[in-house]
């Protein structure tokens, strides 16, 4: 999570859409850039979370939010879960959970990773309760408090669509490519079960994406929901 006081932006950093690219390059362009703090109405800084949610912001800033142009990326559902299984049966999760000390946060990190050793991807993504997307969007009315989302399939042309409109040059939003990952959703792409598996749990995560890229669906979220 960044926020810029000079720029007036927040930035949330939804898991599986480059956060860790978009963070550390944004924060080398203007050093100014707060990391993982909020001001507060009585002028003090709360901490949060690195994956703090909007609400979350919300919780900490009050009507100062408001102030502030609040910018996410969001990733077409399908391939977010796969990411997330891949991320621990193969990537940087399953790394951690051999590097990690014994801490709650270890036995947590081992408890994913054995999920996904366990189960195969259809069984994983019904039964695992990973977090959606839309938990990072919306506040507990369901109302979105993101004010620029961007599309993490396309993530250069968007990262520069939305932050050019925050006095960057052009020449600045050149990305770099960090954490890359060694699996994709592509060898899935075909799935049709699995596609409607996601489709029915994750049904407001592609409510959502289905307003940003109505074009970009293979299974719509309104056939799967009902009500």
């Amino acid at each position: 999570m960044l926020i810029s006081e000079a720029r007036k932006f927040i930035y949330i950093a939804v898991p599986k859409t480059g956060s860790t690219s978009i963070e550390s390059h944004l924060v080398s362009l203007d050093p100014t850039i707060q990391r993982n703090r909020v001001p507060q109405p009585n002028g003090a800084w709360a901490s949060v979370h690195k994956h703090a949610r909007a609400v979350d912001v919300q919780s900490k800033m009050g009507t100062l939010m408001r102030e502030y142009t609040v910018v996410a990326f969001i990733r077409d559902p399908l391939s977010t879960v796969v990411s997330k299984y891949y991320y621990y049966r193969l990537g940087r999760g399953a790394q951690r959970a051999r590097l990690l000390k014994f801490t709650k946060q270890l036995n947590q990190t081992r408890l994913r990773v054995l999920s996904t050793m366990i189960l195969p991807l259809r069984a994983w993504v019904r039964l695992y309760p990973y977090s959606m997307t839309h938990e990072f969007l919306l506040d507990d009315q369901k109302n979105m408090l993101v004010d620029a989302l961007g599309n993490f399939e396309n993530l250069q042309e968007e990262f520069e669509r939305i932050f050019s409109g925050f006095d960057f040059a052009p020449s600045e939003l050149k990305l770099p490519t960090t954490n890359k990952s060694e699996y994709s959703a592509e060898r899935h792409t075909n799935d049709d079960l699995l596609k409607k598996i996601v489709a029915r749990k994750s049904s407001l995560d592609m409510r959502i994406f289905d307003d940003l890229v109505p074009e970009a669906r293979s299974v719509s979220a309104e056939r799967v929901i009902d009500n």
